[in-house]
């Protein structure tokens, strides 16, 4: 059986944590031919490190990054630094032959994440992307659906992931700011929606956005009237755009941090030419699903119940037990390791990554400009 010893660099916060307890499950989902050894875990502090490690059942701990995706006794390395650390650390990684895991976004620019991607291929190493979203059983299962036979083709998306955090935290910390990282209400959550979006309608072709940033001089300011300067430099922290596929699929989407009383609420709808489907984060077990032709008495929206054998990513013995999310952290880091096990390529990969990342860019030129931006090329190999 193959053993695979995973490295985890920024494991000392609270992405670290959740796959932290990812990695502990991973392998308790369903029968795999692998073994996975939580090795070492890595962060800048060595004292958090070690702390962190001991709690969350690491071998080991390191503040020295670069000594540990060196080492010949690690094969998979785990990114959950900040994204302006993504790219060094995933180029030396890939240098030294190791297969990398990383957060979204792997980078929040289109050639650095090109340059993450044509090393992964140019490496031959696994490589995958921490959209965790699109691992979630009832979003596999929207998937299955959107088939002929079933629900059929796409016709519309409507998406949406919005929080109320900024009301009450005036810290983003790293998400705060553009120099750390920080890629705003479009590229922290807003890329969930993109990911789920192609992941199950196809490639978008083309964008029109609208992205604002808050007025925080008094607790009942709007949106900040910037000027160009301004907007070059402010993150945005809310937005909504539209969207054409390239099936003729047509997209709504809104993300935003300033949305009181909703708490991490990703949500999304799908009407199909057979049918429609809509999914609820807050409700992650269920899906609601409607057939065209279903008969009259039975007709209309019906809760599908995820849990009730249907995913063999679900599994608890009893039905609405209920998964959350360390459960879908463990399904898509599960892949990841089997897709190293099996030597085959893991989803979402690099390219994939770069992809949302050419959607994120589009975004914001067509919110500067007020007009339609049309997608560039896909990149290469996805």
């Amino acid at each position: 059986m193959k053993e695979i010893r995973v490295a985890l660099i920024g494991g000392g916060g609270f992405m670290g944590r959740a796959h932290s307890l990812g990695y502990s499950v991973a392998t308790q989902l369903s029968e795999v031919d692998f073994r996975v050894r939580k090795s070492i875990l890595v962060d800048v502090d060595g004292d958090a490190a070690a702390l962190a490690a001991s709690a969350l059942g690491w071998e080991a701990s390191s503040a020295d990054w670069r000594s540990v995706v060196a080492s010949p006794d690690i094969d998979a390395v785990d990114i959950v630094t900040p994204p302006g650390l993504h790219k060094e650390i995933a180029l030396a990684a890939i240098a030294h032959g190791k297969h990398v895991f990383c957060e979204k976004p792997i980078t929040n620019d289109v050639p650095g994440a090109l340059e993450m991607w044509d090393a992964a291929r140019e490496g031959g190493v696994t490589n995958q992307v921490g959209f965790n979203y699109r691992h979630i059983p009832a979003i596999t299962h929207a998937k299955e659906l959107l088939s002929p036979g079933k629900l059929g083709a796409p016709l519309q998306f409507r998406g949406t992931y919005l929080h109320d955090a900024l009301f009450f935290i005036s810290d983003f910390g790293w998400r705060g700011s553009k120099a750390t990282g920080g890629s705003g209400a479009t590229g922290d959550i807003g890329s969930h929606l993109i990911d789920i979006a192609e992941y199950l309608c196809g490639p978008i072709v083309r964008v029109s956005a609208l992205q604002v940033t808050r007025d925080r001089s008094h607790a009942d300011s709007g949106w900040h009237k910037t000027t160009d300067a301004e907007r070059g430099e402010l993150l945005d922290e809310a937005a909504t755009w539209i969207a054409e596929f390239e099936n003729g699929t047509i997209g709504t989407f809104s993300a935003g941090f300033y949305s009181p009383g909703k708490k991490n609420a990703l949500a999304f709808e799908i009407d199909a030419t057979g049918g429609a489907v809509a999914f609820d984060w807050n409700n992650p077990d269920q899906l609601i699903v409607d057939l065209l032709d279903d008969q009259a008495a039975v007709a209309g929206p019906r809760t599908v119940e995820v849990s009730q054998g249907i995913q063999e990513d679900v599994w608890y013995p009893v039905p609405g037990l209920g998964q959350g999310y360390v459960d879908g952290m463990a399904i898509q880091l599960r892949r990841f390791l089997q897709a190293i096990a099996d030597d085959r390529p893991a989803t979402p990969n690099f390219g994939e990554a770069v992809r949302i990342q050419q959607v994120i860019d589009a975004i914001e030129q067509s919110a500067f400009t007020n007009a339609w931006v049309t997608m560039p090329d896909r990149p290469k190999g996805i």
